[in-house]
């Protein structure tokens, strides 16, 4: 079995959503150098939705697993940096414990 604690569960799902949004948003930037009129809505849309789509990822995802309080922004930041929380603030849950099963975060 992997044996991988819930914070870096959590923190490889929130870090793969950050990079997608990363990477929309250069989408974007893509197409601003593209030839005058190649700059669609599509291609103004589609990023944006990617980028959004990214954050509501991470606000819900970025939950505890047994409360469901939601960590945000005071746990995962960008995603990149370590984690500054050692526990749930709610009900004290220790994220370096061991995630168990399929339904792990």
């Amino acid at each position: 079995m992997n044996n991988i604690s819930i914070a870096s569960a959590l923190q490889r799902k929130i870090v793969t959503a950050r990079l997608a949004g990363f990477g929309f948003f250069g989408l974007f930037v893509a197409g601003l150098f593209l030839p005058k009129g190649g700059m669609t809505p599509l291609m103004t849309w589609i990023p944006f939705l990617g980028v959004a789509g990214s954050h509501l990822y991470i606000a819900k995802r970025a939950v505890c697993p047994k409360c469901k309080a939601k960590l945000g922004q005071a746990r995962y930041g960008l995603g990149l940096l370590p984690a500054h929380m050692e526990r749930c603030p709610a009900c004290g849950l220790d994220f370096s414990a061991e995630a168990f099963g399929a339904d792990a975060p």
